[in-house]
């Protein structure tokens, strides 16, 4: 992997990790945070499927002699994009979020190492 997602993609596993702990957690209690557990098991399926995917992207990159410094994953700057607007990986909020703004739809096009940069004048 470039090194220029190994700050993403700890975050992304510690997020993993986050959620795999409030998952057991919740399921060990059977009081009023049962209703949190579907969500939680949501949140946790995707975003492992979504490094899944990355990895089978990099598995092919590197399998083509295409892993290099410049090589990036679809699938993790799209996930990166996401997260800086919406924080929510779920079709409806992605749908509502371009439904509100005729150049939301643009902005999830974006290249994720362009965002969230400041500029000291």
């Amino acid at each position: 992997m470039p090194s220029a997602y190994t700050i993403y993609l700890n975050r992304a596993f510690f997020r993993l990790e986050t959620l795999k702990h409030a998952v057991q957690h919740t399921m060990q209690h059977t009081t009023g945070e049962q209703r949190l557990i579907v969500p939680l098991k949501q949140q946790l399926l995707h975003l492992d499927i979504t490094l899944d995917q990355v990895w089978e992207e990099a598995r092919e990159a590197d399998a083509n002699d295409r892993m290099n410094g410049s090589w990036r994953s679809k699938t993790l700057d799209e996930w990166l994009v996401i997260e800086f607007h919406l924080q929510r990986h779920n079709t409806f909020d992605i749908d509502t979020f371009i439904d509100e703004d005729a150049g939301n739809k643009e902005k999830l096009k974006m290249d994720p190492f362009d965002l969230g940069e400041s500029y000291i004048i």
